[in-house]
């Protein structure tokens, strides 16, 4: 045995020491922890659920350009963006159904090229 002292897990080997854990790049610090606890507090789930679809409609028809082609992940969209729908205020739904729509014919058109 070397004459290193015995690790703290028993194991033989140089001793090992606690790490601290770094702080994670772009953590908030308290103050922007707080706004943040804010923000979320007067945050409505059918505006985040919207601005959910959006993204989701954004990412759908990104699918179908020639460069990023993939059907399945649109396809996925659209179930997503479907199932969503029917939990939104009926103004926001109507939206959603259009954005659906317009999804669906552009797959269409994808998939028969």
């Amino acid at each position: 045995m070397s004459g290193s002292p015995p690790r703290r897990d028993g194991e033989a080997g140089p001793p090992v020491e606690p790490v601290e854990s770094p702080r994670v790049a772009g953590a908030a610090s308290g103050d922007d922890a707080e706004r943040l606890i804010d923000e979320l507090k007067r945050t409505k789930v059918a505006d985040l659920l919207l601005q959910t679809c959006s993204v989701i409609a954004s990412l759908g028809f990104a699918k179908l350009s020639e460069e990023a082609r993939d059907l399945e992940q649109c396809r996925l969209a659209i179930e997503a963006l479907k199932a969503i729908h029917p939990l939104l205020p009926e103004e926001h739904a109507r939206d959603v159904r259009q954005a659906v729509s317009g999804l669906q014919l552009a797959f269409v058109d994808a998939a028969g090229k």
